[in-house]
């Protein structure tokens, strides 16, 4: 699901290469999560301070201490190594279904 998708799709065509990390991530979170998720894309900004994020919001039925220690593992195994090409404009988080 993605809430408010024009305004997505033009945050995306305006960082270069968030595309392409955002699909391979997708994929990640798949990988590491399983099927039993639902995804959700969401823009957060403040005007002013000048500071606008996507989020990938993964609904998961996990138990607390297991999201958490997926959600780690999708930092450490895939995340950690595309922060800087992503200059904090992605970013993830587990939320219960």
């Amino acid at each position: 699901m993605i809430k408010n998708p024009d305004e997505i799709r033009e945050f995306i065509l305006q960082n270069e290469g968030l595309l392409e990390v955002l699909l391979e991530e997708v994929g990640e979170i798949y990988r590491i999560f399983g099927s039993n998720i639902r995804l959700q894309l969401e823009l957060h900004n403040d005007p002013e301070e000048k500071w606008d994020e996507l989020s990938i919001v993964i609904k998961s039925p996990y138990k607390a201490r297991e999201a958490v220690e997926l959600e780690r593992k999708v930092f450490n195994e895939w995340f950690v190594h595309v922060m800087d090409m992503v200059n904090n404009k992605l970013s993830f988080i587990e939320e219960p279904l």
